[in-house]
């Protein structure tokens, strides 16, 4: 997968997806959320959609292409990433204006707050995604460079610099901070599956979390606290499996890479 890397084509290729996204600024257009339509005729935010799907359309192309990404593809992709939260900034800042410009219209004030809430809670998504995706390339480097049967102090034996166990748990800690903020968002969500699916993500994140960090004892050589972190695993394992009969929700189904990272932990055992 290529990028152009022409500045001066890079430049006229913005030019010309800003004035396209003027010319849908007349129609305007709508947003969906929590059950409401709700129309948007702002001609800035408009444009700000309009750019918000765009970077939208861009990360999927990563997701659909069967070419392998290098490094200056993810290096691209991860940029892609930073305009994106950028640009969902831009939006809820814009709703949030018009919201204080039209806080003597009572009636609008909810509408408002959808709206706010609605390009937060896309951000949140999209937050979780890229840091899922840091997480998958912390945990091919660890494999490539140390790997699990090499993790028995790790830290000590290796004295070049690359990914250890500890690296992955904070990556976690961090992703585990931004579903807890989304989960919050998503908390007047009048569809309950949404809000069952954030819950059983959240609770694989932290089973997932739980076997690095036994790996991360290991690595410094605390055997003892590493396998009672395992057999912690283990409860955490069969307590994902008895949330999906409960919720009736199949993980494999709703997020099979998401099921693969937690089958590759029980693999790796």
């Amino acid at each position: 997968m290529r990028f152009t890397e022409n500045p001066a084509l890079q430049s006229q290729l913005n030019k010309l997806q800003e004035a396209k996204r003027e010319e849908k600024v007349g129609s305007g257009t709508e947003i969906k959320y929590h059950g409401e339509q709700i129309p948007i005729k702002n001609e800035k935010m408009v444009i700000a959609l309009t750019k918000i799907r765009e970077l939208k359309e861009a990360l999927d192309k990563f997701k659909h292409s069967n070419e392998i990404i290098d490094e200056s593809d993810e290096a691209r992709r991860m940029s892609l990433f930073i305009d994106l939260f950028s640009a969902y900034d831009d939006a809820s800042k814009l709703a949030t204006k018009e919201k204080e410009e039209n806080k003597s219209i009572e009636s609008l004030q909810q509408i408002y707050i959808l709206m706010e809430n609605y390009f937060k809670s896309e951000k949140l998504q999209s937050v979780i995604e890229r840091n899922r995706l840091q997480i998958s390339n912390a945990v091919k480097s660890f494999v490539a460079d140390i790997g699990f049967d090499n993790v028995w102090h790790c830290k000590k034996n290796t004295k070049h610099k690359t990914t250890f166990p500890q690296d992955i748990v904070k990556l976690y800690d961090n992703l585990l901070q931004f579903c807890k903020s989304y989960l919050e968002i998503e908390s007047s969500n009048p569809d309950f599956k949404i809000i069952k699916m954030i819950e059983l993500t959240e609770t694989t994140f932290k089973t997932i979390r739980n076997f690095y960090v036994a790996c991360t004892h290991f690595s410094y050589g605390k055997l003892v606290e590493g396998y009672s972190l395992l057999l912690h695993f283990e409860e955490l394992y069969s307590g994902v499996q008895t949330m999906q009969k409960n919720y009736d929700i199949s993980l494999q189904s709703a997020d099979a890479q998401l099921s693969k990272d937690l089958d590759f932990c029980l693999h790796n055992f």
